[in-house]
């Protein structure tokens, strides 16, 4: 790896520290159209999300051992998502799965989002909307226990790749959320430049990596 790569990497690696210090970090796990007519719901869309971590584990993760920083992003129905200087490695079991980092997308969207929950203390809110309400917001004077729910402003990191990789993140911290993506985006560049000019193996820029115990992951 140039000098280059490896200061895009630092980088990356510094945002994510700052990433995982959000207040609350969620893994979208799944997502349906509400009947807002039927419902009166204020929310056009519904989710399910369990709160993850985000870490960088102490010496690898388990899987392979390696000088480099590993990203660990917590899945719920699957295997977490490591992130290594060339490449994204998901475990089940003996299994191991290695996506190209290069191959991978990352889109970054700031949503509103109307949280009936705990509000996340890095969190910014920009309104209130009602939690039975008309098609222009008004409230639906037909629920006398009607109330208001605050509008907050959540980033949004969604991860695929043709090779099957679709997760999705929100994350109370907007602003560390934007900054991740944009790391990611100038490693990628960094890592396409450095592999067009070098051919060098993705798997083998950020240091020496050996086989570790199938049952770890």
């Amino acid at each position: 790896m140039d000098d280059h790569t490896r200061s895009a990497y630092e980088e990356l690696v510094t945002a994510f520290q700052e990433l995982a210090t959000s207040a609350a970090i969620w893994d979208v796990t799944t997502r349906k159209e509400n009947d807002r007519a039927r419902t009166r719901a204020a929310a056009g869309l519904s989710i399910d999300r369990s709160l993850v971590r985000f870490s960088l584990p102490p010496g690898g993760d388990g899987a392979l051992q390696t000088e480099a920083a590993c990203l660990r992003l917590e899945n719920t129905n699957g295997a977490d998502l490591l992130i290594y200087p060339g490449f994204v490695l998901m475990q089940t079991g003996p299994s191991l799965a290695l996506i190209d980092l290069r191959e991978v997308s990352l889109e970054f969207t700031s949503t509103s989002f109307l949280e009936e929950g705990p509000l996340p203390a890095d969190v910014s809110v920009v309104g209130h909307a009602w939690a039975k309400s008309n098609r222009d917001g008004s409230p639906d004077r037909r629920f006398k226990e009607n109330y208001q729910i605050p509008v907050v402003q959540y980033g949004q990191l969604a991860l695929t790749s043709a090779k099957g990789l679709n997760e999705e993140y929100m994350l109370s911290s907007v602003p560390r959320s934007e900054a991740f993506a944009r790391a990611f985006s100038q490693y990628q560049a960094a890592l396409r430049s450095f592999g067009s000019s070098t051919g060098a193996l993705d798997g083998q820029a950020g240091g020496s990596m050996t086989r570790g115990s199938d049952s770890a992951g």
